[in-house]
């Protein structure tokens, strides 16, 4: 048992990340001047997002609770939005 709950929490973990790495992009996209740079990154932030609700698909499948839909922004994300 104690294996399946490890496993779930490296899904949220990398849940998270996923979900974290999509809210930095969206920022970066709110940034960008240019359409093909602000399309990019709404670009990548799609997947992102495909990859956080194939984290919490797998949590699910395990019996453990899909996660919260949205993250606030980390640290990172907004001293990166700030340099860029």
């Amino acid at each position: 048992m104690a294996d399946i709950e490890k496993t779930r929490e490296a899904l949220r973990a990398s849940w998270r990340r996923e979900k974290e790495a999509a809210t930095l992009y969206r920022l970066l996209a709110e940034q960008q001047r240019e359409a093909h740079r602000r399309d990019l990154f709404l670009k990548l932030a799609e997947g992102e997002e495909a990859h956080a609700a194939r984290f919490a698909r797998r949590l699910r499948d395990l019996g453990g609770e899909a996660p919260g839909a949205e993250v606030r922004p980390n640290g990172w994300a907004r001293l990166v939005t700030r340099l860029f």
